[in-house]
């Protein structure tokens, strides 16, 4: 069975929030409906091409920036782009399928969870 995006996005959240409750979890809305002529039809100013999905803000002040993908889902241009400038400015920028694979990034970015 297809899991959506959107479905994998919300199970990460609930799992954050459940076994890192001392991490703040956001959600960046940049994915948006498009006009025929390209334009977003909900643009809001300060959203940007490229920038992930969630952020994970942790109790020390540090982010860890998630890029939630479907199975056979895939970065952008713009994505890889800002990923590349999170990079350079010094922060983690994962591009995630699953739960499995955001205990991955938590691990290399070393924020502990209550999960035993």
């Amino acid at each position: 069975m297809k899991v959506s995006e959107n479905e994998i996005q919300r199970q990460i959240v609930d799992w954050i929030r459940y076994v890192a409750p001392e991490c703040m979890v956001v959600a960046i809305p940049n994915g948006s409906r498009r006009t025929f002529s390209g334009r977003a039809a909900n643009a809001v100013p300060g959203l940007t091409p490229g920038a992930p999905d969630l952020v994970v803000i942790r109790p020390n002040g540090g982010v860890l920036w998630l890029e939630v993908k479907s199975e056979k889902g895939y970065a952008s241009e713009n994505q890889i782009r800002f990923h590349g400038e999170l990079h350079i400015r010094g922060h983690v920028c994962a591009l995630v399928r699953s739960i499995e694979e955001v205990r991955l990034a938590f691990n290399h970015v070393g924020i502990k969870t209550r999960e035993v």
